[in-house]
C-alpha cells in the first residue's frame, strides 16, 4: 500500500489540480475528497487529459470523479488477502479508507513488489498496517 494517499479536492479545478498536484506527484489514477475529507471518487490522468486546455481553469474534480458507487475501496484493516481488496480491472487501484477518509491506495504493483521481496525473506515496509501485512503471509 503506499501511503499516504495523495488527494485531490472536489472543489478543485482541473488546472490547479494538475500544477499543485499532478505535477509533483505522477501517478495514474487519483483519490479525490469533498471539503471534510471524505472519499468523494476517484479523477484518471486520461480523463483529466481529455479537458480542453481553456477550459481547466472552470472544470471542477466533481464534475469528472468516478464515483465511489464504482470504485473498489477497502477499510484499513481489510486483509489483503481479502478479494474485495484487491485491485481489479479496468482501474486496477483501492483506495485504502480509514473510516471514510482515503489512507492510501493500492495497486496491483505494490502487490507485485511487496509479493517479490517477500519472496526473497524480506518485509515490504512502505507502510505500517494490516494490508501491509497480510501481503507476508500468503
Amino acid at each position: 500500500m503506499s501511503s499516504p494517499a495523495v488527494c485531490g479536492y472536489a472543489g478543485q479545478t482541473v488546472s490547479d489540480f494538475l500544477a499543485r498536484v499532478a505535477a509533483t506527484h505522477p501517478h495514474r489514477c487519483y483519490p479525490v475528497v469533498d471539503i471534510d475529507g471524505r472519499l468523494f471518487g476517484l479523477i484518471t490522468m486520461p480523463t483529466l487529459a481529455r479537458v480542453a486546455a481553456k477550459e481547466r481553469a472552470a472544470v471542477r474534480l466533481a464534475e469528472l470523479s468516478i464515483p465511489v458507487a464504482e470504485l473498489r475501496v477497502a477499510q484499513r484493516n481489510t486483509p489483503a488477502t481479502d478479494p474485495a481488496a484487491l485491485p481489479a480491472d479496468p482501474l486496477r487501484f483501492t483506495v485504502v479508507l480509514d473510516g471514510s477518509r482515503p489512507c492510501g491506495v493500492l495497486t496491483t504493483g505494490d502487490l507485485s513488489h511487496g509479493l517479490a521481496v517477500a519472496r526473497r525473506g524480506e518485509t515490504p515496509d512502505r507502510s505500517a498496517g494490516p494490508l501491509d501485512d497480510a501481503l507476508l503471509e500468503g
